[in-house]
């Protein structure tokens, strides 16, 4: 008799409702708590294998795993945002999600569940943070340039929530523009052409012959328009004095007491307001003993002396400006001559450090390298700090009053130039809070102070107006602007957006704040003019463009970026239309006497010409954009009336540039493209081809720019030599388009002088790949003197 076998007892299937649903045996909805237990108001609603969604080990174990990822490039271990360990154990309660473990020898994310004989979930908790604080370790570690770029973009899946806790995302590649020898950061104003699709064409190699704004370009003889005004800005510029013709003692180069008297009082009205530089009193009897003893006269009080009357010279509208203002340029050079001597120990002192402030602004405002401040800047707060001034002077016991209180202003002035040139250049400060604790300075009047004070005198309220008011009140932003300047040149990561919307609230803060601190003077007391009041409002808007407009260019795609783009332009329209001085009712005006305001735009160089290209660039951008969100069928008078404002701004930059190639300027390209993207904007709205309107307004500005240029120079080259010059440049330009042939090696090295090499277009185009084989560049090729790698 065969023995029976036992049929096998059939597993149950694994009960997924809580318990209150099977006691009561209704349909539960498996949420925590289930809905069923939230109608009856039950006391709890708890589960018999310890949370919802809970998986038989087995029936995981024979499933594939699930994979987030498609099969990576790079084998980079991911850790999901989404994971909150320190918000489940504050709370006291397990993590009712499936966790997730990152597998980093395969080339996926794979979803695990525990079996019924896993380790508790207090304990798979420990495990897996310990796991993601190793992931994330490694994770900062890995190298940008091998992270696979579908997922390191800013809008990718790996920023989890838009507006929450997305943490910055890594950015492979170079950000910013290369040109040369140089590499501009994001915040530099040129990183802005490349949203100029039409007018970046030309940076392609790959044209071909039916392109037709190839062709309106051959037949215009643009390129040949060019190379003579660049010859003739060589003719204007050999016809300044020489720069290094200046007297060894340097008493000669002070201009006469007149003059003088005049390029002083300019500078003081002006810059010494919120760039405190020197204490007026000790330099106005300094400046008396010297014409009275000229030969006595300290080498450091002369050079100091020369700096201020060069930064006056911006300011000054007699009829023999061009004659100063060369001048000026000679005096710069001689004051950089005399920083750059050997046995710096000889002006490690207030004077020396003032000198080394003075010429910054001075090659900003005389178009003597301006735009290479922040290299001389990174030498200025080196100098500072070894004199101590990033240390409060109360830990000096012996230093008197007015030496203190000195001492705060430069040292405030010396982080100003510090933190600006950063965002000018799109280079980091260099220079962070924790790297000083120096006070700010007092808010008292320089006639309060002087050599004999012995008790530091009480520093009045904010709505008291003094000499200190405007300096103090731009450093109340200082922390603010350092933290940008440092998320936008980190390379490294996007930041994201949680904070760009964030300091840019606290900037606009600042804002106004400076705007009430006018306001909030009494009537009858002194308060600042326009001129000053803008320039403390320059900084705030300056801030807000760098901070926003790399994501308001995101916004002509993804309209969550719409606010970023609309305090771009808010930022940009109000540099392009800050209020005048002489003529409130004309503020624009260009014609006449001109307030200082105005003169700055006019006939500055560096920071206060490139800032106003670029709040250009950004309503020209908005115009575009405009017109190619609408339909062409849908255009209609009213819409076109709403453009009228923005197209004025740019107006009026166009004939500023060429006011300023009248005045000096010996660059054209500025004016040349914004009249070329004025004439796409045009034909963009009448809904005609661009490409040969483009062409057109381009040779336009080169024949008028020609014409100031031939105009402006006592001795214009002939046509014969002028024939002879474009043929050799286009010469050397082939022999030394990679830095191979003679540019400047066997002449005379040139020191940066003109204005044209801070702004100058061949640059103007990022070079992504760094290759400057550039067939037909009509518009970038070979503008300034090669200086090669």
């Amino acid at each position: 008799m065969s023995e029976s076998v036992p049929t096998p007892r059939k597993r149950r299937r694994p009960a997924l409702s809580c318990v209150e649903c099977r006691r009561r045996k209704i349909k539960c909805d498996r949420n925590d708590p289930c809905t069923q237990c939230t109608q009856s108001k039950s006391a709890s609603c708890t589960y018999k294998d310890g949370y919802p969604g809970y998986t038989n080990g087995h029936a995981a174990k024979a499933k594939s795993p699930v994979t987030f990822f498609g099969p990576a490039q790079h084998n980079v271990p991911f850790v999901s945002d989404s994971i909150n360990l320190d918000r489940a154990q504050a709370h006291g309660s397990t993590p009712r999600t499936v966790p997730l473990f990152v597998d980093s020898h395969s080339n996926s994310t794979t979803l695990y569940s525990p079996s019924p004989d896993d380790p508790p979930p207090e304990h798979d908790v420990q495990i897996l943070s310990d796991r993601v604080s190793k992931l994330e370790k490694n994770l900062n570690t890995i190298s940008p340039r091998n992270l696979d770029p579908s997922w390191t973009s800013f809008s990718t899946k790996n920023s989890q929530d838009f507006f929450g806790q997305a943490s910055k995302v890594p950015v492979p590649g170079l950000r910013g523009a290369v040109s040369k020898t140089r590499l501009f950061g994001q915040s530099h104003w040129m990183s802005s052409f490349e949203h100029f699709k039409k007018i970046s064409n030309f940076r392609n190699g790959d044209y071909i012959d039916t392109n037709p704004m190839r062709h309106a370009i051959k037949t215009s003889e643009i390129k040949t328009l060019l190379e003579k005004c660049k010859t003739m800005a060589r003719a204007a510029k050999a016809e300044r004095p020489n720069m290094w013709h200046v007297d060894a003692s340097y008493r000669d180069s002070v201009p006469s007491r007149e003059l003088s008297d005049k390029l002083v009082h300019l500078y003081l009205r002006n810059f010494e307001s919120t760039h405190r530089i020197l204490h007026i009193p000790t330099f106005e009897k300094e400046y008396e003993d010297y014409w009275k003893d000229p030969q006595n006269a300290a080498v450091g009080f002369l050079i100091k002396l020369l700096l201020v009357a060069a930064i006056g010279t911006v300011f000054y509208q007699e009829a023999d400006f061009h004659y100063v203002r060369s001048l000026a340029q000679q005096w710069v050079y001689a004051a950089q001559s005399w920083i750059s001597e050997p046995f710096e120990k000889g002006r490690l002192n207030l004077s020396g450090l003032q000198v080394h402030c003075l010429i910054l602004i001075a090659r900003q405002t005389t178009g003597v390298g301006g735009d290479l401040v922040w290299i001389s800047v990174g030498s200025l707060v080196r100098m500072a700090i070894t004199m101590g001034f990033h240390r409060d002077p109360r830990l000096f016991p012996r230093m008197t009053v007015l030496h203190a209180e000195l001492r705060r202003r430069l040292w405030a002035t010396v982080l100003e130039m510090a933190v600006m040139s950063s965002f000018d250049s799109g280079n980091p400060a260099l220079i962070s809070p924790s790297d000083w604790d120096t006070d700010p300075p007092s808010n008292i009047n320089d006639s309060e102070i002087n050599e004999t004070t012995t008790e530091a005198p009480v520093s009045k309220p904010c709505e008291v107006y003094t000499q200190a008011s405007l300096q103090i009140q731009l450093l109340k932003s200082l922390h603010t602007r350092l933290e940008i300047s440092k998320l936008i040149t980190d390379f490294r990561f996007q930041p994201a957006y949680d904070d760009i919307l964030r300091l840019g609230t606290e900037m606009q803060s600042h804002g106004r704040s400076s705007l009430l601190l006018a306001q909030s003077i009494p009537p009858d007391s002194l308060k600042p003019n326009n001129f000053q009041r803008n320039l403390l409002d320059t900084p705030i808007r300056r801030v807000l463009l760098a901070l926003h407009f790399p994501f308001a260019i995101k916004a002509r795609l993804d309209p969550r970026f719409y606010f970023s783009r609309k305090v771009s332009l808010d930022a940009a329209i109000t540099i392009l239309t800050y209020p005048c001085t002489s003529s409130p009712s004309s503020p624009h005006s260009l014609d006449g006497e001109q307030d200082d305001y105005t003169r700055l735009k006019l006939v500055g160089a560096g920071y206060f010409k490139e800032l106003l290209i670029y709040a250009c660039i950004i309503v020209q951008l908005e115009l575009i954009t405009q017109l190619e969100e609408e339909s062409p069928m849908m255009r209609n008078e009213l819409e076109r009336h709403s453009r009228e404002p923005l197209k004025a701004y740019i107006a009026y930059m166009i004939e500023l540039t060429k006011r300023r190639v009248s005045l000096g300027e010996n660059n054209i390209k500025g004016h040349l493209f914004l009249s070329a993207v004025s004439a796409q904007i045009d034909a963009l709205e009448k809904g005609e081809d661009p490409d040969p309107l483009i062409a057109e307004a381009a040779k336009r500005s080169a024949e008028v720019c020609y014409g100031m240029l031939k105009q402006r120079t006592k001795k214009p080259p002939s046509s014969i030599v002028m024939d002879e010059v474009i043929a050799r440049s286009q010469d050397e330009k082939e022999s030394s388009l990679y830095g191979y042939g003679s540019g400047n090696l066997g002449g005379q090295m040139e020191f940066g002088t003109d204005m044209d090499h801070e702004f100058a277009f061949e640059y103007l185009m990022p070079d992504a790949n760094v290759n400057f084989d550039i067939p037909e560049s009509w518009l970038f090729e070979g503008w300034e003197e090669h200086h090669e790698w």
